[in-house]
């Protein structure tokens, strides 16, 4: 069995992966691509898949998002194909901002464990 500090240590390290993927999401959603092989391609947007392990704990792993990008019309793009259209990452922006809200959550509470355990120990100690 795991101590409360141990896990509550995966928590934090989840939640920062999940913050770090939406917030490169973010900044990515609007790099264009080319919607053939040849050519640059769109960012490929990545989510957190969580699973619980044995014992106690998280663990937490990037994955890439299907379909990595979608068809926008933009023919003044020098990356537009003959019909006007790019390929933009598929990214939903609403999904990405309550991702990071409960990240920004999940840390919060993990910080709590970690403060609540610490404390414990503490009076532990203390005790004649």
């Amino acid at each position: 069995m795991m101590s409360a500090l141990n896990i509550a240590s995966m928590g934090l390290g989840a939640a920062d992966l999940r913050m770090q993927a939406s917030a490169s999401n973010i900044a990515n959603m609007q790099s264009a691509g080319s919607t053939g092989p040849s050519g640059p391609q769109a960012y490929a947007p990545v989510r957190v898949d969580q699973s619980s392990l044995p014992g106690g704990g998280v663990e937490a792993k990037t994955s890439s998002i299907t379909p990595a990008s979608v068809r926008r019309y933009q023919p003044d793009s020098q990356l537009a194909d003959a019909q006007g259209f790019v390929s933009m990452p598929n990214v939903d922006m609403i999904a990405e901002v309550t991702n990071m809200v409960s990240a920004k959550n999940g840390f919060a509470a993990s910080l709590q464990v970690m403060q609540a355990s610490s404390d414990m120990i503490k009076k532990l100690y203390e005790l004649d």
